[in-house]
């Protein structure tokens, strides 16, 4: 369910289709990742926080933190955004997203070096196990190395990575929209 409500890339027409099946049942999380999916552009923030909120059914769903992070990204409040983040990394056995994120956050807060340590951390594990490269171009991203995100950004399109669908729309990456290598990025996945 998650990564079909990412190919929708986020449109409004399609939220009813995303809502139906948490009216069948509440607690089917998916369905709610999928509506955060949606939520997470800017004028759909208190949704998305409402929508986290009730998930509260269940403190351990690593997803919810994750998303709840974005929301509080977005807010620029990067102290309650590295909170959920990291609570994410923890309930998830570190999920590369959720490191990914602490990186990118961690930068925009000013810490450069934890994000730098996050980068690092991301570089080696990619070693051991699957990394997808959006998460290290996403640390790189609130770095401003916007070389390195780029190149990173390139594997992920070369690795056909499904994440990269909200890549038009993901307000994380506003920065880099009217970079050349970035629009060229946009037309190879079709957006």
């Amino acid at each position: 369910m998650p990564t079909s409500c990412l190919i929708w890339a986020a449109t409004t027409k399609r939220l009813p289709k995303a809502r139906k099946p948490s009216s069948w049942n509440p607690c089917f999380y998916y369905s709610t990742r999928c509506r955060g999916c949606f939520f997470i552009m800017p004028a759909a923030m208190t949704r998305q926080l409402r929508n986290c909120k009730k998930l509260s059914i269940d403190p351990n769903f690593w997803i919810t933190h994750l998303m709840l992070g974005k929301v509080y990204a977005q807010q620029r409040r990067f102290g309650e955004a590295l909170a959920e983040f990291t609570t994410a990394r923890e309930l998830s056995h570190g999920n590369s997203e959720a490191i990914g994120s602490i990186g990118y956050v961690a930068a925009l807060a000013g810490d450069k070096a934890k994000a730098l340590s996050v980068l690092n951390e991301l570089q080696a594990g990619s070693a051991q196990r699957y990394g997808p490269p959006c998460n290290l171009a996403l640390a790189y991203n609130g770095l401003g190395e916007q070389d390195e995100a780029l190149r990173s950004l390139e594997k992920a399109v070369d690795e056909r990575d499904v994440r990269l669908t909200l890549l038009k729309v993901d307000p994380r990456w506003d920065s880099f929209r009217s970079n050349p290598r970035f629009i060229a990025i946009l037309k190879r996945i079709g957006l």
